[in-house]
C-alpha cells in the first residue's frame, strides 16, 4: 500500500484485443504491453530515475522477448483446448490472461538463461551475443537475472491476484522455479565428477529437472488451473506423458549442440568443450567407445 501513488495498487487496464489468427504477433504485442508496464511502474512505485529506468526496458527487450516461444504458446493453445472441451467460454480477456501466463514461463526461461550462460561462459543466445557478454553488462547480468524472476512474480500479483486460483499459479511457478534451479545444480556440479559418472541416468535426472517441467509441464498446468481443473490424477496423466517429451526434447537439443550450425539455433553449442553431461557424450562413452 506504499507508495499512494504506485501503478499496481490501480485497477488493471483494459486488454488490447487479441487476434488468434495472428498467434505470433498477439502474443508478442502482449508481451511490449508487460514491459511498458513495468517500465511504467518504477519511477512512482519505486523510484528509480530515467537511466534505470531504460536499462530494464532493454534489458528486457533483449532477454524475454523473442525466441521461438514455444512455452509460452503452449499455455495459450493448451489452454484454450481444454476450456472449449469442457464448454467454458474463452473472451477476449481469458485469452490474454492465457497470454500472460505464457509471458511468465518465457520470462523465467529468460532469466534462468542469463544466469546459465554467465555460468557457462556462453558466446552466443538468439543470434546475439549473451547478455553478460556487452562491454556495459558483464556481472550486471547476474542481478538482471534476479529482477526478471521477481517481475515474474509481479506480473502474476497483478493480473492474477483476484483470481481464486492465484495461489495454486504461484505455488506452480515456485516449484517449478526450484525444480529447475536442482536441475541447474546437478548439471554444473558435473564439473567435479569423473567422466565415467556421466551416465544416461544421470542425464536424464539433470534435463527432467533443468528442462522438462518448466518447459513442458508448467506450460500445460498453468493451462489446466485456469480451466479450473482441481483433480490431482489429471495433473499426475499430464505430467508423466509430458516428462517423456521433455527428455525427449533434450536429448534433440543436445545432438543439435553438437551439429546444427548458428544459423539453426541461434547460438555457438559448447556443451562437449565445457564438460557438459550430454546426451550425445554419455551414449558414445558407455555405449560406443572401447
Amino acid at each position: 500500500q506504499w507508495p499512494a501513488e504506485k501503478p499496481s495498487l490501480n485497477p488493471v487496464k483494459a486488454y488490447p484485443t487479441y487476434d488468434l489468427s495472428k498467434p505470433k504477433e498477439s502474443f508478442l504485442a502482449v508481451c511490449d504491453m508487460l514491459i511498458e508496464e513495468v517500465c511504467e511502474e518504477l519511477p512512482g512505485g519505486y523510484e528509480m530515475p530515467k537511466h534505470e529506468v531504460e536499462w530494464v526496458r532493454k534489458m528486457l527487450n533483449y532477454n524475454v522477448r523473442g525466441g521461438k516461444m514455444n512455452r509460452g504458446l503452449m499455455v495459450l493453445d493448451g489452454g484454450l483446448l481444454i476450456m472449449k472441451s469442457k464448454g467454458l467460454p474463452t473472451p477476449n480477456d481469458m485469452v490474454v490472461k492465457l497470454a500472460i501466463l505464457g509471458w511468465c514461463i518465457e520470462w523465467l526461461q529468460g532469466w534462468l538463461l542469463v544466469a546459465d550462460d554467465f555460468m557457462d561462459d556462453s558466446i552466443t543466445r538468439r543470434g546475439q551475443p549473451c547478455w553478460y557478454r556487452n562491454p556495459d553488462v558483464n556481472k550486471i547480468a547476474i542481478n538482471d537475472a534476479f529482477m526478471i524472476e521477481m517481475i515474474v512474480f509481479k506480473l502474476l500479483k497483478r493480473h492474477f491476484i483476484n483470481e481464486p486460483y492465484y495461489a495454486q499459479l504461484v505455488d506452480l511457478l515456485l516449484e517449478t522455479t526450484f525444480q529447475t534451479e536442482c536441475g541447474q545444480l546437478l548439471d554444473t556440479l558435473c564439473m567435479n565428477l569423473d567422466l565415467p559418472d556421466f551416465t544416461v541416468d544421470r542425464w536424464t535426472l539433470i534435463v527432467k529437472y533443468k528442462t522438462a517441467f518448466y518447459s513442458f509441464y508448467c506450460s500445460v498446468a498453468f493451462g489446466m488451473i485456469v480451466a479450473g481443473i482441481t483433480d490431482v490424477k489429471e495433473y499426475n496423466a499430464t505430467r508423466d506423458i509430458l516428462m517423456i517429451m521433455g527428455i525427449y526434447f533434450q536429448a534433440q537439443d543436445d545432438f543439435l549442440d553438437c551439429y546444427g550450425t548458428p544459423e539453426q539455433i541461434g547460438k555457438i553449442g559448447t556443451d562437449i568443450q565445457d564438460k557438459k553431461c550430454g546426451w550425445l557424450f554419455c551414449h558414445a562413452y558407455h555405449h560406443l567407445a572401447n
